[in-house]
């Protein structure tokens, strides 16, 4: 039985792919885009009935459980476990991309199929990671029943996760409206992420606040101040929820790289807190913290401790398809600032959009090759080059960018083919020893380079 409902909720999550717009339009077809919802909830809703009814014959059930808990902790058991949040993280996601199906603000029928097709795809990757960890397997022969830790017996433990998970929908869902909108008008884009950032900033806020109450009521006033890494990581979404939500206050007009980068940012920050989370501290040091290596220590790196749990076929390749998405953001970040700067490769537009994207799975599955076989290939660097090719083809692409010499123009030239920006963070890189200071600078140079006038590249 659960194996066939998770086979139904990525059957629905497949449906939420489909081209909504042309399904309202063909006869008889109207239900099924509300059809492919309900079947995306179906595994989330099984495995909370194996909870309820406390079925000890599924093993997630046998170790997080409990039939002596009240009904509403039986629920709330199953988001404990790892699997439970990312049924319920495809739910809203689905849920969320049917909602608004519809074309938004100004937003033609390609945009809006181009938008919910990015969340259905989305939605779909989290079946599969759910699907990857089992949740209906088997309890071994022998294993003892276990119950959920009391720190987790609350009933901020039934609203909490619920309401952090639902904030990351909002957050993806505004990346995806910033990402159909690259290579089209912007005209409306800001109106249609801020109709979507005030719900998802006022359930952010929610979460967040009642998180610091758990905080406080557990670990008392010193433990909500911690700032433990694990526990505040979902501030960063908020941030980025409250810039997008100001920006209607910007006296001047604001540039359409700015707004779909910070559209974009949104949704690689969400991705970033539950690659945090879900890591278990592998960013920082964390009282969550179980990323070790041989020697029982951490690595000393946050890419190094990411790196090293992708060797665990479980959460490792989890975090590691976090990351895939969250660097597939930047790309399309950098691949908008590339078009707007007027740079055109000649293979076209709409495989130019496609083009970074593709480099990042490629970087992206040779440092996981390198990872496992490091010893085997002698590729111990390889890990890090995945870094620089994500921003190589934008950088190389700016030697076809001419700078006009004017009053008011670039300040500083650069060799004619020669990607300055690469070669400097190359060297932050090595003489560092941090390849995340190098993507940084990368990050905000190259705004710069593919800018006639800097000052017109800054969000000011």
């Amino acid at each position: 039985m659960g194996w066939f409902a998770l086979g139904l909720g990525l059957t629905g999550c497949l449906m939420v792919l489909l081209p909504w717009g042309r399904w309202r339009k063909a006869e008889g077809l109207s239900p099924l885009p509300t059809l492919g919802v309900v079947l995306a909830w179906v595994p989330f809703f099984v495995l909370v009935h194996r909870f309820v009814t406390n079925d000890l014959s599924v093993a997630v059930v046998n170790a997080s459980g409990g039939g002596d808990m009240p009904l509403l902790y039986r629920v709330a058991a199953t988001w404990s476990a790892r699997t439970g949040p990312l049924l319920l993280w495809a739910g809203f996601t689905a849920t969320l991309a049917w909602w608004w199906r519809r074309p938004m603000e100004r937003e033609t029928d390609a945009m809006a199929e181009r938008r919910v097709a990015l969340l259905g795809g989305f939605a779909a990757l989290l079946m599969l990671l759910a699907t990857h960890l089992k949740p209906f397997a088997a309890t071994l022969p022998g294993a003892l029943p276990g119950e959920l830790s009391p720190l987790l017996q609350t009933d901020l433990m039934v609203v909490h996760p619920p309401l952090v998970f639902l904030a990351y929908a909002f957050c993806l869902s505004i990346a995806a409206t910033a990402v159909s909108s690259i290579g089209h008008d912007d005209a409306g884009l800001l109106d249609r992420m801020v109709r979507q950032a005030r719900p998802g900033f006022f359930v952010t806020t929610l979460a967040i606040g009642l998180g610091g109450l758990w905080a406080y009521l557990i670990l008392d006033w010193g433990g909500y101040w911690a700032w433990d890494p694990v526990e505040t990581a979902s501030f960063l979404p908020w941030l980025a929820l409250a810039s997008l939500a100001h920006l209607r206050t910007v006296p001047r007009k604001i540039s359409p790289t700015v707004l779909r980068g910070v559209g974009l940012m949104t949704g690689a920050l969400a991705l970033f807190a539950t690659l945090v989370t879900r890591a278990g501290g592998a960013w920082a040091s964390s009282v969550h913290t179980f990323v070790v290596d041989a020697e029982g220590s951490t690595p000393p790196d946050a890419f190094g401790r990411i790196v090293f749990l992708a060797v665990d076929s479980g959460p490792g390749i989890e975090v590691m398809a976090y990351l895939l998405v969250l660097l597939t953001l930047v790309g399309w970040w950098l691949a908008d600032v590339a078009l707007q700067a007027g740079v055109r490769r000649r293979i076209g537009t709409n495989v130019a959009d496609l083009a970074v994207p593709l480099l990042v799975l490629l970087a992206v599955l040779l440092a996981a090759l390198s990872t496992n076989d490091v010893a085997l290939l002698g590729l111990q660097g390889l890990p890090w080059l995945w870094a620089f090719v994500v921003f190589l083809p934008t950088l190389v692409a700016t030697r076809d960018v001419k700078v006009e010499d004017r009053d008011g123009g670039h300040p500083f030239g650069r060799p004619k083919g020669v990607p300055v920006d690469l070669v400097l963070a190359a060297l932050i890189a090595v003489l560092g020893g941090d390849v995340f200071l190098a993507v940084l600078w990368l990050a905000l140079i190259s705004p710069l380079a593919l800018s006639e006038s800097p000052t017109d590249a800054w969000p000011v």
